[in-house]
């Protein structure tokens, strides 16, 4: 099982397209990378997120947020987590769920950066 993690515009529920292919990786990935702006994260990170985020919901906190917000909030919750990643990516740590966390902030800040974000909130399938 896994999160599917999306920055949507709202209107239309459509995953936000960003002017290049970006590389992040999850628990799946496109080969030769996507214009997509979404990521894939492993539920094995489930409980660790929710001490990150320091909510029962976890990672499911940035559901229909805003973007800024929900990096915000990625902020604290990678600011409470420590170690570094495993060579597995399934294997529940602190280490992997933090770069995890990383990697859908740096996708956030790809969608920050193309200055089209004014409704654009997270999703969480």
């Amino acid at each position: 099982m896994s999160y599917d993690i999306a920055i949507i515009e709202p209107s239309n529920g459509q995953t936000l397209k960003l002017p290049h292919r970006h590389q992040l990786r999850g628990g799946t990935f496109a080969i030769g990378g996507t214009d997509h702006a979404e990521l894939n994260v492993t539920y094995n990170y489930a409980k660790i997120f929710q001490e990150a985020f320091k909510d029962p919901d976890g990672i499911k906190t940035l559901a229909m947020r805003n973007v800024l917000t929900g990096l915000l909030l990625l902020q604290n919750a990678i600011a409470n987590l420590s170690g570094m990643p495993d060579d597995d990516y399934w294997k529940a740590t602190p280490g992997n769920a933090r770069k995890a966390l990383c990697e859908l902030a740096a996708l956030g800040n790809m969608v920050l950066a193309t200055g089209k974000n004014d409704d654009a909130v997270w999703e969480i399938r």
